[in-house]
């Protein structure tokens, strides 16, 4: 069995690896409140390569597939991978959205409901509720010095800095 990705697939895939681990928790946790035009046609790309969307899109394919047709490096494939959420060597549906949006498309909206959902509705979140994007592989101390230098001194950060932090990646992936 071998997946097809589109070209405009695997360059979204490239550049998401060019990530830190911080940005790709933070884009996850806005692509689940994302339901645009773009998103759809994400997951319909993601259909066409997983046999039902609870299952996922096997790894080992995908890897397959950028190595060979894209050329991408180990390396590479490494970093696009590093700090994504997979079950069973398959990727889920979030992650592979999360892996492959085109980031300039995400509407405010979204980022603010992200936010809020993270925050609990309050003005700030916390490099501790931060740090539960990463499971147990992270200390607070470790996002504390992800986060942008201008946060509070207690590592709590708010929209405004989420939202740039976010958009100033964006701007800079190349």
């Amino acid at each position: 069995m071998s997946i097809f990705l589109p070209e405009e697939i695997a360059e979204r895939m490239r550049e998401f690896g060019r990530r830190n681990i911080l940005f790709k928790a933070l884009l996850r946790e806005v692509v689940k409140c994302s339901d645009t035009d773009h998103t759809k046609k994400l997951r319909k790309e993601f259909s066409k390569f997983a046999l039902d969307e609870a299952d996922g899109v096997p790894i080992e394919l995908v890897k397959m597939d950028l190595l060979r047709r894209y050329k991408l490096t180990d390396k590479e494939i490494s970093r696009i991978f590093s700090g994504t959420i997979t079950r069973d060597g398959k990727i889920p549906l979030v992650e592979f959205v999360t892996m492959t949006i085109d980031d300039v498309l995400i509407p405010e909206v979204s980022i603010k409901q992200a936010f809020d959902n993270l925050s609990n509705h309050r003005e700030y979140i916390l490099a501790a509720s931060l740090k539960n994007l990463f499971g147990n592989g992270i200390s607070v101390e470790d996002v504390f010095h992800m986060l942008p230098q201008s946060c509070l001194p207690s590592g709590a950060v708010n929209y405004a800095k989420v939202r740039n932090y976010l958009r100033i990646h964006n701007l800079s992936r190349y």
